[in-house]
C-alpha cells in the first residue's frame, strides 16, 4: 500500500501530536485518496488499465500505435501506484474461531472477498486474515451485525509491487479477480465502526453520537514558510472545526487529514488544491478549501507548500 512512511497521518498517536520532524515523515502530498471500486465499470476500467502493453491491440500506423502504447502505459502506471477502495457486504463474509486471549478476530479462508456486484475479487496477499484486535463484547457485536445482514468490511487496498500484476479474467465473463495488498480495513455497521485494522488501527472506533470530541490539528507546512504558515492557518481553527462539525452531522465516524496544496503570492493565497486527502468527504474538502483560501498568510510571502490538517475524533474522557 505503497510506504507506510509516506501515508497521511491518520495512523499517528492520537495522545500527542507528533513532532515537527515525525508529521513531515507521516504525510506525503504526493499520496492521494484511494480510489472507489463499487461498479463493474470500474472494475473492468481498472483491470483493462492493468494489462500489459504488449497485449494491448492498437489500431493505425506505427506512430499511432506507439503513441497509444505510450499512453496505456502511462495509463498503467498509475494504476499500479494508487489505491483502491472497496466494501465487501456481509453475506460474502466468514470468521474464523475467535481467540479470547489474544482478542484476535480473523477472517476464515473460505472468506469470498466479492465487491462492486460481484465483479471483482479480491485476494489478500498478505494479512490474509484481515485480522482486527477487539474484546469480547466488541467481537460480539460484529458476530451480531454480521448476522443482521449489516456487516461491512471497508478494504482500502495497493497492488502487489509485481511488475506483471494483472486482473484474473475468463473470457467472456463479466468477473474479475485481483490479488491486492491490504493497507487498512474496517468492519462497520450501517456505516459506524465498529473495529479498524492494518494502518490506522489506532484510531478510536467511538463516534460523535458516543461521545467522541472532535478536534482539529495544523500540522507544520511542508515547504517554504514554516511556522507562520501553520500560525496564519491555526487562526482559522474554529472556521475548520464548523466544517468538520457540520461534516459529522452526516458522518458521526468521520475523521483523517487533509493536505492543502498553497501556492502564494504576496501573502495571498492564489491556489489551493487538496494534494492527499484520507477524510474522502468532498462536501468537507470544499469547505476547508474555502477557508484556506481566505487565509490571512504573512505578508510579502511568495511561496508554495502543503499544509497538513488533521480531522480527529479523541475517545470521550472517562469518568
Amino acid at each position: 500500500m505503497l510506504s507506510l512512511a509516506l501515508t497521511l497521518a491518520v495512523a499517528a498517536s492520537q495522545a500527542k501530536p507528533a513532532s515537527p520532524a515525525e508529521e513531515t515523515r507521516s504525510v506525503s502530498p504526493q499520496v492521494a485518496a484511494p480510489r472507489v471500486l463499487e461498479n463493474p465499470a470500474q472494475v473492468r476500467a481498472l483491470c483493462e488499465a492493468l494489462v500489459p502493453s504488449e497485449r494491448v491491440l492498437t489500431r493505425g500506423d506505427v506512430v499511432q500505435r506507439a503513441s497509444a502504447v505510450a499512453a496505456h502505459d502511462s495509463h498503467r502506471e498509475a494504476a499500479l501506484e494508487s489505491r483502491y477502495r472497496v466494501q465487501i457486504a456481509a453475506d460474502r463474509l466468514r470468521f474464523g474461531e475467535y481467540d479470547p486471549d489474544e482478542q484476535q478476530l480473523v477472517l476464515s479462508d473460505r472468506a469470498f472477498l466479492s465487491t462492486a456486484g460481484g465483479s471483482l475479487q479480491v485476494w489478500p496477499v498478505e494479512d490474509v486474515g484481515l485480522a482486527v484486535t477487539v474484546d469480547a463484547a466488541a467481537a460480539r457485536r460484529i458476530m451480531q451485525a454480521e448476522a443482521a445482514k449489516r456487516l461491512t468490511l471497508a478494504l482500502t487496498f495497493a497492488l502487489p509491487d509485481d511488475p506483471d500484476i494483472t486482473c484474473g479474467h475468463a473470457n467472456g465473463s463479466n468477473q474479475y479477480s485481483l490479488a491486492v495488498e491490504p493497507f487498512r480495513w474496517e468492519y462497520l455497521d450501517r456505516g459506524q465502526v465498529l473495529a479498524r485494522g492494518g494502518e490506522g488501527s489506532d484510531r478510536p472506533t467511538v463516534t460523535v453520537a458516543e461521545g467522541a470530541r472532535p478536534r482539529v490539528r495544523v500540522g507544520d507546512p511542508i515547504g517554504a514558510g514554516g511556522g507562520a504558515l501553520r500560525s496564519a492557518v491555526e487562526a482559522r481553527e474554529k472556521d475548520l472545526e464548523g466544517c468538520y462539525q457540520r461534516a459529522l452531522q452526516q458522518n458521526p465516524g468521520l475523521d483523517g487529514s487533509l493536505v492543502a496544496e498553497v501556492d502564494l503570492a504576496s501573502g495571498a493565497a492564489r491556489s489551493v488544491r487538496m494534494a492527499a486527502d484520507s477524510v474522502q468527504d468532498e462536501a468537507m474538502a470544499g469547505c476547508v478549501n474555502g477557508i484556506i483560501s481566505r487565509v490571512a498568510f504573512p505578508e510579502g510571502a511568495d511561496v508554495r507548500a502543503d499544509i497538513p490538517i488533521h480531522f480527529e475524533l479523541e475517545p470521550p474522557a472517562p469518568r
